[in-house]
């Protein structure tokens, strides 16, 4: 089992299996946001009487939330190197404090006890005994990896490749959750059903 750790702001999966990343935000920006969008709707007719204008409130209940997700979603939604919101945490790296932008190709290794596995299986088969000692006498098999991260508030794809196997893995349902004592959000997969 290979186990990733991340310190980033992330995911829940959706029905479709395609994780998203704003539900681990914190609560207080989410509802910051509400917060503004409903200020918004509650004023934007004012502020149009104050330019000379007249808005209709069916003109406001109809295009502020339309407007307001059409610019979440192309200030969030793109995850390519020039996607705006990417050029302004290059811009300002004090934003990566609360959401950093994890991005791109990560190395490390994985430690696996795939060979007291085969040996273990070779013992069963051979009707062979194995003691303990012969057991945590077999070392676990080291790996390099490579993941790659394609993440925005919208999305988040991890694919990653083991040097070992030349084989590649794909993220289809899992989910970064905090751990409460690390502050860290680990990636964990989602349960079957």
């Amino acid at each position: 089992m290979v186990s990733f750790l991340a310190r980033f702001k992330g995911a829940r999966t959706q029905r479709n299996g395609k994780q998203i990343m704003y539900p681990l935000l914190p609560w207080r920006w989410i509802g910051f946001a509400l917060s503004v969008v409903v200020l918004i709707a509650v004023y934007v007719d004012d502020v149009a009487a104050w330019l000379g204008l007249t808005v209709s409130d069916w003109h406001v209940i109809r295009f502020v939330p339309l407007v307001v997700l059409a610019i979440l979603a192309g200030f969030f939604g793109p995850v390519g190197y020039w996607a705006p919101w990417r050029i302004v945490w290059r811009l300002v790296p004090r934003l990566n404090g609360w959401f950093p932008d994890i991005n791109g190709v990560w190395m490390g290794t994985t430690e696996s006890n795939w060979p007291r596995i085969a040996k273990l299986l070779e013992a069963a088969q051979a009707n062979g005994a194995m003691t303990q000692e012969e057991l945590q006498g077999i070392p676990h098999q080291d790996d390099a990896i490579a993941v790659q991260i394609k993440a925005s508030l919208f999305s988040i794809r991890i694919s990653a490749g083991l040097s070992s196997t030349k084989g590649q893995s794909h993220s289809l349902a899992a989910r970064p959750r905090w751990d409460q004592y690390s502050g860290r959000a680990h990636l964990i997969p989602n349960p079957a059903g």
